[in-house]
């Protein structure tokens, strides 16, 4: 099975997981709901529904707004119901008046939405049923309150791990973006395959950019998650190879244009080709399998490499790509 196969079959997992999650729960409401006495059973597991998000946190902070927008909308709707004749326009001039007023508490648009809701089905509603008020602030705090357990308690969302492939794979391709170099390097440095190498590069860049953002998302899936304590280490982890690759991609695009500017000075030897190619195809097996131990010998082949530099190369190219190369094997030995 294909590592792409598999995403789909955890994606289905995911979704199955959250459609049992949502049922149960809208149950649970339900029967809570009519327990309390409540003649609109309907509206706890409506809440449900709406407040279980992708994420904890998230569905935390719209439970909050919907709570909010709800109490607001019925209890400033309420002098109005009664006096007022139903239609288009009095509901119009009511929503301006009551959202404009929710303003003054709340600036956020999520909450606008639920006072603006709260009001239209409110007046709508209550002159049919005068328990409606009362049964939609009740329901909705029973429904967030079952929506929220069920979400924190039964298998809570996690970003963390598909956020740890996506980087370890992210890794395996940066392996091959300096093999990918070190072969230029030795064939002659053609601009044409140059172009090849920076264009893998930058694709290579927005990858891990997306791997910054699914990271951002990763680490919002573990606030208020019971399971967050055994994730907190590999956060940490995935947080450093992020940081490590972006070491690694600055140094081999800075590494690519001091090796051009060398190769069009035309004193650039196969010697030195070959010497300079190995260190990169060196660099790029540590992103296979990062550990302090891996950086630190590179440290001490570089060094070894220095010494053994031919008394006519260039200095000025030779010490700029030892001083850069020296700067990110002590970077990734830190943070390994």
């Amino acid at each position: 099975m294909t590592e792409q196969t598999k995403e789909k079959v955890r994606n289905i997992g995911k979704l199955i997981v959250f459609i049992v999650k949502i049922s149960a729960a809208s149950g649970i409401a339900w029967e809570l709901a009519k327990l309390a006495g409540s003649k609109h059973p309907y509206l706890a597991p409506l809440s449900v529904i709406l407040c279980v998000q992708t994420t904890v946190f998230q569905s935390i902070r719209y439970s909050f707004h919907r709570l909010l927008g709800t109490v607001l909308g019925v209890t400033l709707t309420l002098w109005a119901a009664g006096s007022m004749v139903l239609n288009g326009w009095t509901l119009a001039l009511l929503l301006a008046l009551v959202c404009g007023f929710g303003l003054l508490i709340d600036r956020t648009e999520s909450v606008m939405h639920e006072v603006a809701l709260s009001v239209l089905l409110f007046f709508a509603l209550q002159k049919q049923s005068d328990l409606y008020g009362l049964d939609r602030i009740r329901d909705t705090f029973i429904g967030l309150g079952v929506g929220l357990a069920v979400h924190m308690l039964i298998y809570p969302p996690n970003f963390v791990k598909p956020a740890e492939r996506k980087a370890l794979a992210l890794m395996k391709s940066l392996s091959e973006r300096f093999a990918e170099a070190a072969d230029w390097i030795q064939s002659g440095c053609s601009d044409e395959q140059k172009k090849a190498v920076q264009s893998a590069l930058r694709t290579f860049g927005k990858n891990l950019f997306q791997l910054e953002k699914q990271m951002e998302q990763a680490a919002e899936s573990i606030q208020f998650n019971v399971t967050a304590p055994a994730s907190q280490a590999l956060m940490r982890q995935n947080l450093n190879r992020i940081a490590m690759m972006k070491q690694g991609t600055a140094y081999l695009e800075n590494t690519l244009n001091v090796v051009s500017e060398w190769n069009s000075t035309g004193t650039l030897g196969e010697p030195e080709r070959k010497q300079w190619a190995g260190l990169q195809r060196t660099i790029g097996l540590y992103w296979i399998n990062p550990s302090p131990k891996a950086a630190d010998l590179s440290v001490s082949s570089l060094e070894l490499r220095r010494m053994d530099a031919m008394p006519d190369e260039p200095l000025r190219y030779s010490s700029a790509i030892f001083t850069d190369t020296s700067a990110l094997l002590k970077q990734l030995y830190r943070l390994s």
